[in-house]
């Protein structure tokens, strides 16, 4: 059987599967199109610059991969010499290495694939219509996710053991740098937090240039014309039972007693503002409050204190929106959650 006779028959089974998926309905955009055959390259684009290359951790996949190309040769050797005096090339013992390799990650990209593939199928989102509203709302999905991961990395280290204020602040009170720059080490970002004067505003002379530096993971995703270069969406509630509230930090689980995953972390509000300002969402629970979701004319996303995200109706009520922002005040959550 010749291969172009193969890639012949796959053709034609293409061309019957959109047809077949056309007769359903099933109309195929060209934008779907061309992320399934370049989406690929925006990925890498997006992900390959907050990539952060360890020497120590490269050194020490050489030096494993050194010693079971050493061990693996001097086995195979071994064994091939129980059987022929023929000496076992070290050419082979490549080839076998590197297919090991392929194959290790090959399992990774498969288990990937099945992760990804799952998530499709259970997803409430169209998977066809609205790509590029479904893609943008994942990513920001991530992003929140990325976040909420990095406040629990900060209480686990931090000798006090509790989230990061909404501030940093200076001892006259005032607030100098957001939460957004205290937790630059924990999103691979080390190098970019060491920059920072953390005893001077977050447009000192010093740090405003900072600015223009924003890591990804505080861009919302949403392509909107009138959004300002270095600004973000991503904000907290800052106010009498919310989740930040003073000037200092507060303790996960205890400090919560609502429960975490009835209490909003992050959200994606309204306003953006610049990254490293102290500029948040003020609460007063004596107040109705309202957000809205500044994209999604349906929805918007917010991470939980448990570190979960989700997507929350614009038309929830505000009685149930301030019993999810209250950490400790004891409401019960309404059916519009």
């Amino acid at each position: 059987m010749s291969r172009r006779f193969l890639s012949g028959s796959c053709l034609i089974l293409l061309a019957f599967g959109l047809l077949f998926l056309a007769f359903f309905g099933f109309a195929l955009p060209g934008d779907l199109l061309l992320n399934l055959a370049f989406g690929w390259m925006v990925y890498l684009y997006r992900v390959i610059p907050q990539v952060v290359v360890s020497e120590s951790g490269v050194l020490t996949a050489a030096f494993c991969l050194c010693v079971l190309a050493v061990g693996l040769h001097w086995f195979l050797r071994w064994l091939t010499a129980q059987r022929t005096a023929q000496p076992w090339p070290f050419r082979r013992t490549a080839a076998f290495l590197a297919l090991m390799v392929l194959m290790f990650v090959a399992g990774i990209a498969f288990v990937g694939i099945g992760h990804q593939a799952a998530w499709l199928l259970t997803s409430p989102e169209p998977i066809i219509k609205g790509g590029r509203e479904a893609s943008a709302r994942a990513q920001s999905q991530n992003n929140l996710k990325w976040m909420a991961l990095a406040m629990y990395n900060y209480q686990d280290t931090v000798q006090e053991k509790t989230f990061p204020p909404a501030a940093l602040y200076d001892r006259q009170g005032q607030a100098l740098l957001s939460w957004r720059v205290l937790i630059l080490p924990y999103l691979e970002q080390q190098s970019l937090y060491n920059e920072f004067h953390l005893d001077e505003p977050w447009d000192s002379p010093k740090n405003l240039p900072l600015l223009s530096r924003m890591p990804r993971v505080y861009k919302s995703p949403y392509r909107k014309d009138t959004d300002k270069p270095n600004h973000t969406h991503y904000r907290v509630f800052v106010g009498d039972g919310a989740a930040f509230e003073g000037r200092r930090g507060l303790r996960v689980p205890e400090d919560f007693p609502d429960g975490t995953s009835n209490t909003l972390l992050i959200v994606e509000a309204t306003e953006a503002v610049p990254w490293t300002q102290p500029s948040e969402l003020s609460f007063d629970r004596n107040r109705p409050s309202s957000l809205q979701g500044w994209r999604d004319p349906v929805s918007f996303l917010a991470a939980l204190a448990d570190g979960s995200v989700r997507r929350i109706d614009r038309t929830v009520s505000g009685t149930t929106l301030r019993a999810t922002i209250t950490r400790n005040g004891g409401e019960a959550l309404g059916k519009d959650w």
